[in-house]
């Protein structure tokens, strides 16, 4: 959270939901029951979350690839903000510094195997959408997580393309630039988050040996 006080994570216990826990332990607090395989994302005023509802194949339920608000503190159930056209399922919400922006991935094909691009949609207060979602970038075989960057300008985000696989970029969404790629995060980089106040980048690498 941007306070640092809580966690918000999935767990698939129960059918699913969406969890608070505090960094030091104790007791899990359960906000919703929305299943997800995206990380969720803070608002700056740590009052709500936005969750990516799991897109099913085969039996899809109302909302699935949809975008929900979910509160935090006060009482209340998810709302959905944004749906996906039909046959594709976004994931992924990012939220700019200035609340201003929504980016995610929008994503069509199959789970094992789909094409996603990265979209953005501008908001007002209280997360009500300015305009249409348009698309920034080119499209990636498979979007692993993005990030605003503090200045709001230009995200990182874990893609995969034809050159390179499950790699860090950085993407201009005002100059329509090619994406730049972050080479010192190397092969294998997922899930990117950006700790503003200490200005730093994390990510997961991950590393296989098939034998």
């Amino acid at each position: 959270s941007p306070d640092g006080r809580q966690i918000a994570f999935y767990s698939a216990r129960g059918g699913g939901g969406v969890y608070l826990v505090s960094p030091v332990g104790g007791p899990e607090r359960k906000l919703a029951d929305l299943a997800t395989d995206s990380r969720p994302a803070w608002t700056a005023d740590g009052n709500y979350l936005l969750v990516a509802k799991s897109h099913k194949e085969g039996q899809p339920e109302t909302g699935d690839g949809a975008l929900f608000q979910v509160p935090v503190e006060s009482e209340g159930s998810p709302r959905q903000i944004l749906a996906p056209p039909r046959g594709m399922w976004y994931r992924d919400p990012a939220l700019a510094p200035d609340g201003l922006s929504l980016a995610f991935a929008s994503c069509t094909g199959v789970v094992a195997g789909p094409n996603c691009s990265l979209q953005v949609v501008e908001l007002q207060a209280g997360l009500v959408l300015a305009g249409k979602p348009r698309q920034v970038g080119r499209q990636s075989w498979w979007i692993y997580g993005l990030v605003w960057m503090p200045d709001g300008a230009s995200l990182i985000y874990s893609g995969s393309t034809a050159e390179a696989s499950q790699s860090l970029w950085r993407e201009n969404v005002r100059n329509g630039k090619e994406p730049e790629r972050l080479e010192l995060a190397g092969a294998g980089a997922l899930y990117p988050a950006i700790n503003f106040k200490a200005g730093r980048l994390t990510f997961t690498r991950t590393l296989r040996n098939a034998n």
